[in-house]
């Protein structure tokens, strides 16, 4: 994997800025926060463990394998918004993602998003 698949880093958070989005990314922001328990600024997979409640080491690998696209086992925040840049530039509305990041906040298991990444 390559951080150059992603489109480029100047388009980190584009669709995220558009009004209609602006609390998906707020949200998005919030659960990145909530995750990076040391507050360093990247996740590793044992910060997303302990941050899932349900099937936590599946569900922390299924994350890391869709937005860790340099595979340096680190998430950084620029990495978790061109992701979920990626999922709205996809097709899906800030209806559909808002309550499947209010279940992730919760703890819940990872949702497989249809967005050209797998997990």
């Amino acid at each position: 994997k390559s951080f150059k698949t992603l489109t480029t880093m100047t388009d980190i958070s584009g669709e995220l800025d558009k009004e209609e989005n602006k609390n998906v990314k707020m949200k998005v922001i919030k659960m990145f926060e909530s995750m990076d328990i040391n507050k360093d600024g990247k996740l590793i997979l044992s910060e997303a463990e302990s941050f899932f409640k349900s099937f936590k080491t599946l569900t922390a690998k299924a994350m890391f394998n869709e937005v860790d696209v340099d595979g340096n086992k680190e998430i950084t925040l620029d990495e978790w918004l061109v992701f979920w840049n990626n999922v709205i530039k996809s097709g899906y509305t800030a209806a559909d993602v808002e309550p499947e990041l209010d279940s992730l906040m919760m703890g819940e298991a990872w949702v497989d998003w249809e967005d050209g990444r797998a997990t």
